[in-house]
Formats: C-alpha cells, sequence, structure tokens
C-alpha cells in the first residue's frame, strides 16, 4: 500500500540528523565509501529471525498492544475499513562487532483493506537499548529496514518514519547514505517498492 506522507523537517535540523547519523552509524555498517555493492565485512548474513509461539508470542504481542502508538495506528486503519487478519512475534538476533548480540523483537499486526489492498503494523523494541519504533509497511524488506534501523542507533528515524509511515523522502535517503549498506540497501529497496523513490540506489545493492 502506498502511502503519500514526507517528513518535513527543516534544513538545519536536517542538516543536524546528518550529522548525528555519523555518529550513531553502526559497527556493523561497510568502511567509509562502501557501497551497497560491496557487503563483505558486514554482519548482515548472521542475522537469525525465530518466529515466537505460545507465551513468548503472546508476550510481545501484549506489550506491542499496550503502545499508544500501536493503539492510534489500529484505530486509524479500522476507520478506513481495513480488518486485521492475523498477527505473529519475531524475535531477531543480530551480532555486532564488539561481539554483543542485539536482540530485536518484532509484534506485526496483519491488516487487509475490503478491495484486498495489505497493511502490516509492526511493533519493535530493541532489547539491549529499549528503544522503540511503530510503523506501517509491507513487505520483507521494509521489516529488515526497520530492524537494522532500530540496530543502527535510530539515527535516521526522525527523517525515515513520520506519522507512523516510513517515508522514503529525500532527507532519509541522504540519511541512509551515512549509515552503509548493512542498513541502507533494505530501506532502499523499501523505498523503491513503496513509492519509487531510490531505485537506482536499489538496484545497486549485493544480496
Amino acid at each position: 500500500m502506498k502511502h503519500g506522507y514526507f517528513a518535513k523537517v527543516p534544513g538545519l535540523a536536517v542538516v543536524m540528523l546528518l550529522l548525528l547519523a555519523v555518529f550513531v552509524a553502526p559497527v556493523m555498517a561497510n568502511e567509509a565509501g562502501a557501497t551497497c555493492g560491496n557487503n563483505s565485512g558486514n554482519a548482515a548474513a548472521a542475522e537469525v529471525s525465530v518466529e515466537l509461539s505460545g507465551m513468548d508470542n503472546a508476550g510481545v504481542i501484549e506489550k506491542a498492544l499496550q503502545n499508544d502508538e500501536v493503539k492510534k495506528l489500529q484505530s486509524q486503519l479500522k476507520d478506513k475499513g481495513f480488518s486485521e487478519k492475523g498477527n505473529k512475534a519475531i524475535s531477531v538476533s543480530v551480532p555486532l562487532k564488539d561481539g554483543s548480540v542485539a536482540v530485536v523483537q518484532v509484534a506485526t499486526f496483519q491488516y487487509v483493506s475490503p478491495d484486498g489492498v495489505e497493511q502490516d503494523l509492526n511493533y519493535l523494541q530493541n532489547q539491549k537499548t529499549g528503544e522503540t519504533l511503530v510503523v506501517l509497511s509491507t513487505g520483507a524488506d521494509c521489516l529488515t529496514c526497520l530492524v537494522r534501523l532500530v540496530t543502527s542507533g535510530m539515527g535516521c528515524t526522525a527523517v525515515c518514519v513520520s506519522a507512523g509511515v516510513f517515508t522514503g523522502g529525500a532527507a532519509c535517503i541522504a540519511c541512509l547514505g551515512l549509515l552503509g549498506a548493512w542498513t541502507a540497501c533494505p530501506c532502499y529497496h523499501c523505498a523503491c517498492d513503496t513509492y519509487g523513490q531510490a531505485c537506482d540506489l536499489a538496484a545497486a545493492c549485493s544480496w
């Protein structure tokens, strides 16, 4: 489902956010100057995703349902005629170069409109830092993008997420360019699939 929302951030604020992103870039990112076609040496291949079940699944889903942003977006989806067709919870383990492991818990609520348009509502929490992100998206590339944003210090979320929507706007793409291929590539694919933005950058990525 395409969204027409784009983050509107004053020019100076964008510059400050881009500078901030330099200092919070993930330790897994490529060396300076690397492109999306040069992914060797990063930790992307070591990610492990496990679908939760039983009490573990119920615990993550319940935590997500208590989040105010999740409640607001669920209400907006229902007002637009979407109905929930299911939910699931996963745990993604991301080994970092310093030897630690960042674990991101994800609750995904799957919605569908009367005319068959699908929309996922994702709640993500970095278990290492406690940071959370709630975003509407669709597709595996978008979810991978969100997981990597959460594990990379959240430096670009201020310009990449607006009102619960991944924007894929120019400021977002510029910020992602500072984070390295590991984080940027799935986000480029998400922006291309959702908005037709950054498709040239997505095409340059090796997966």
